[in-house]
């Protein structure tokens, strides 16, 4: 058996799949609080218009994939999210708490949403690198965590 698959492991995530870890390269929790995104904005599972379609370069999300290669998803080079970039694509049902795990989450648009409803997780106001938020559009209410009041929107 050779090094790299000695290094590797299975991990069960939020769907019941397993996720191949290679040298801690992917965050387990990080990529449960993207399927939790994906399945709480798209509660019959074909709402999204946009980054789950063929239309958008990248990998579909809650694929086997690394998650830096999921469409509308960017990463640095060491492959830590900083940017959701889902405006526009159809989204509907509610933000999930867990988003708020995506601690170097620089970039959230989720603007022109017409179907995202409900309040803010306050769990964002721990993402302490976000520059940017995207929220014109949707049916989002509720009161905006204090610490991201001054970001860019």
């Amino acid at each position: 058996m050779g090094e790299q698959a000695q290094q590797r492991r299975t991990l069960g995530d939020a769907a019941g799949q397993h996720v191949d870890q290679v040298n801690g390269q992917e965050d387990i929790n990080v990529r449960r609080a993207l399927i939790n995104l994906f399945f709480s904005t798209n509660p019959n599972g074909t709402a999204w218009t946009t980054c789950d379609s063929a239309a958008v370069a990248g990998s579909r999300w809650v694929s086997r994939e690394h998650y830096c290669h999921w469409k509308c998803v960017t990463c640095d080079a060491d492959n830590l999210i900083t940017g959701l970039y889902l405006a526009g694509s159809g989204l509907s049902g509610t933000v999930p708490p867990s988003l708020g795990l995506i601690s170097s989450l620089q970039v959230l648009n989720l603007a022109a949403n017409a179907g995202l409803g409900g309040t803010l997780p306050a769990t964002l106001g721990g993402l302490s690198k976000l520059q940017a938020i995207g929220l014109n559009n949707t049916r989002l209410s509720g009161t905006i965590p204090a610490s991201l009041a001054t970001i860019e929107t």
